[in-house]
């Protein structure tokens, strides 16, 4: 028996029981938390949420009945742009926090002032510097108005929606697509980001553009295009080392065409291909950012220790904390500040007890609660109390329903003839367990989100063929 084959027998049912106990853990602490918010919540509210998802579901399946997949995704991708834009022109929400900073920065930098690069923010992580000149790329074409990249988002938002229907399409097939689309483009917190100047938008677009071209072609040349986007998702949202571990694991394990004379000799072959189109984009960018003067740092994280400081500290539960930021600042950043930082991070790993103790509780926050989506759009400025609580409860039953039926489709991959979906099992486990060591917010889940949407597209997708031949069964008996 090939490597090939043992290949398709061992690993692929080790990843899917690996992703199935760590996000079935998730769907788990999701179904305990919705538990507590449905019995927190009056029982009229109650009956209008799970009214509006049932109307979703039964939407999804009509489309899937009466239209054709172009026509229904027509509806979808406008009906999407137009509450999303009702969003944003309602919802008129002003950059805060760290988007502020970057804002600003990018405000100065479409004039030409990089001066902000001295600031401590941007000498401690000179990396925002991509999402900054993304901005300020906007505002030179169009004007300071935020209004301008909210708008953008909503272009961007769309843009994911077209690309996780490809990977459906690609995968398993264009019913799944569609399903996966329909919830991308109606997931509430995707809906409440808009109104954020956030740089997950464009990442994750840039990112899932990548892993489709690397799931569907062979050639090293469209793996090195691959290659370029996942770079580009990388400068201005630093996930790409841990992206590209995860190519390369799905190359050498999955990537099993022989398209250049044997299988190992085309791995290795699209192993340089997306290994080179990624460092060209980084190392480009990094060396003209350094030669034009506008930073004498590459776009690197030069407070090395702080992400995983802040996420082993037991009192935030792994979130930020303001006290570790001054205790780190007190050192220059460098060898003096790392060591410091390492010796901290040392001293929180060696209460075994007390650190799987934060590591259940991290993913739980991280994974199981309700998303800060509606938080960070300022909506409870902007909407009554009432209407307030109305879309946390979608939001919380959508996300849980989601997690649950991804959890779901995965396990059904067990049983497929045809594997596919790796790289995402991949991505999935490889994200949870990142996070279990570095800060978290609930935000941070944007990037995976896509992920999880597909795979819930595989079980609701099966609900409703189910329903189909059912309703099918029924007619031919009654023609007889």
């Amino acid at each position: 028996m090939n490597f090939e084959k043992i290949n398709q027998l061992i690993t692929n049912k080790v990843l899917v029981i690996i992703t199935l106990v760590l996000w079935g853990s998730v769907a788990l602490g999701a179904i305990w938390f919705e538990g507590k918010e449905v019995a927190s919540r009056s029982l009229k509210l109650n009956i209008f949420v799970i009214t509006m998802v049932i109307i979703g579901i039964v939407i999804i399946f009509l489309l899937q009945r009466f239209f054709t997949i172009k026509q229904a995704m027509l509806i979808v991708l406008v009906a999407s742009f137009i509450i999303k834009l009702i969003w944003v022109l309602r919802i008129d929400t002003q950059p805060t926090s760290d988007f502020l900073v970057l804002h600003n920065a990018a405000l100065k930098a479409a004039s030409g002032d990089f001066s902000f690069m001295k600031n401590n923010y941007f000498l401690n992580w000179p990396y925002q510097l991509g999402f900054v000149l993304y901005e300020a790329g906007i505002i030179r074409i169009f004007g300071t108005s935020v209004m301008i990249i909210k708008f953008i988002n909503i272009i961007l938002s769309l843009f994911i929606a077209l690309i996780i229907y490809l990977l459906g399409k690609q995968l398993f097939n264009q019913k799944i697509g569609l399903i996966g689309l329909t919830l991308v483009a109606f997931y509430p917190p995707f809906i409440f980001y808009t109104n954020v100047l956030t740089n997950q938008y464009i990442a994750t677009l840039f990112f899932y553009i990548g892993f489709y071209l690397l799931i569907k072609y062979d050639t090293w040349g469209m793996v090195f295009c691959s290659g370029l986007f996942l770079g580009l998702g990388n400068i201005v949202r630093p996930l790409g080392p841990f992206i590209i571990l995860a190519g390369l694991l799905f190359i050498i394990f999955y990537k099993n065409h022989a398209k250049y004379h044997s299988h190992w000799l085309t791995k290795l072959i699209l192993i340089i291909a997306i290994l080179s189109g990624y460092q060209l984009v980084v190392s480009g960018v990094n060396v003209s950012v350094q030669a034009t003067q506008i930073s004498q740092y590459k776009l690197e994280n030069r407070s090395n220790t702080w992400k995983f400081v802040t996420g082993l500290n037991y009192e935030t539960n792994g979130m930020y904390s303001n006290k570790d930021l001054q205790l780190l600042d007190k050192y220059p950043i460098g060898r003096q500040r790392d060591k410091v930082g390492r010796k901290i991070i040392k001293e929180r790993l060696s209460d075994e007890t007390q650190l799987m103790k934060l590591f259940v509780k991290k993913s739980f926050i991280m994974w199981s609660y309700q998303d800060s989506a509606l938080s960070w759009s300022g909506a409870r400025q902007k909407v009554t109390e009432k209407n307030y609580q109305v879309l946390l409860a979608v939001q919380m039953l959508f996300y849980t329903l989601m997690i649950c039926l991804s959890v779901v489709g995965v396990f059904r991959l067990l049983f497929q003839k045809r594997q596919s979906g790796q790289l995402f099992m991949i991505l999935m486990i490889g994200y949870f367990l990142v996070h279990l060591l570095i800060e978290i917010q609930t935000r941070y889940r944007f990037f995976i989100v896509p992920t999880l949407l597909l795979f819930s597209a595989i079980e609701l997708n099966s609900i409703l063929s189910r329903n189909n031949r059912k309703r099918s069964s029924i007619s031919n008996e009654g023609e007889k």
